[in-house]
């Protein structure tokens, strides 16, 4: 999706094309709280493949994101990292996130039910193991954010005590960093800019939003047995939200 969104980008905003592909990678992303509230929230009936793979796709590509779109910036202002170099360390990150976030979800669960501890206090405690799970994928340069979904995928799919407790607060805890992300979002944006960018935004949205992320889907699911409007509907589902806002702030905080 990024790299079919770089040529718009390139094309309006008089970028380079490493630069558009940052901006590529920046708004490719999907949200997976948006979709995770569209599909649950709004109570879609879909049939159960279909609503498992937007459950997945969304909430893994996040973590690649991050990761491209830091890496770019990197090759932006230093340049020394080959694409074969980008890749193994893509590979990196991807295998020993995974394997944190599979023993760091394993053991927050065993915790939760080996430990009695007060109701007030497993919300606290798996937020806190999300927060260590992140640190040590990152300390061994993996990728955190990939660990931290593996590890909530585990402590959400399996008994434990004080469950809906921690769905809760997680969901609470989840909406009050969305507002923030927002926030930065208006603090980041200066309105006399808005308009000179206006019409190569909208240009840049649309050719994401028809063109970049339904041939990316459709691509992605050739292999698949999904029938056209299956892949169709899967195309749309690509909403946005705060993860863009977050990786728009990396470029400008370097």
């Amino acid at each position: 999706t990024a790299a079919l969104t770089a040529p718009m980008a390139w094309l309006t905003l008089g970028l380079r094309p490493l630069e558009a592909l940052l901006v590529g990678a920046v708004i490719a992303s999907t949200d997976a709280a948006a979709v995770f509230f569209l599909l649950h929230a709004q109570g879609l009936r879909l049939r159960q493949r279909v609503n498992a793979t937007l459950e997945v796709e969304s909430a893994t590509n996040d973590p690649f994101a991050i990761f491209l779109t830091i890496v770019l910036v990197e090759i932006l202002m230093v340049g020394d990292k080959t694409w074969s170099a980008i890749i193994l360390l893509l590979l990196r990150e991807a295998i020993l996130g995974a394997i944190i976030g599979l023993l760091g979800g394993r053991a927050m669960v065993l915790v939760l039910n080996r430990l009695d501890l007060p109701q007030g206090l497993h919300p606290p405690f798996v937020a806190t193991g999300a927060l260590v799970t992140f640190g040590l994928a990152e300390a061994i340069h993996g990728s955190g954010f990939l660990a931290v979904y593996i590890a909530g995928l585990i402590v959400g799919n399996h008994e434990t005590r004080a469950h809906n407790i921690i769905v809760a607060f997680l969901d609470a805890a989840t909406w009050l960093a969305q507002i923030a992300m927002f926030v930065l979002l208006g603090l980041l944006a200066w309105p006399e800019r808005l308009p000179q960018r206006l019409l190569p935004a909208l240009a840049v949205a649309l050719a994401l939003t028809l063109v970049a992320r339904p041939a990316a889907v459709l691509i992605c699911l050739a292999p698949f047995r999904f029938s056209l409007r299956e892949k169709l509907f899967i195309s749309w589902v690509g909403l946005r939200g705060a993860v863009s806002v977050f990786l728009a702030s990396i470029p400008m905080l370097v």
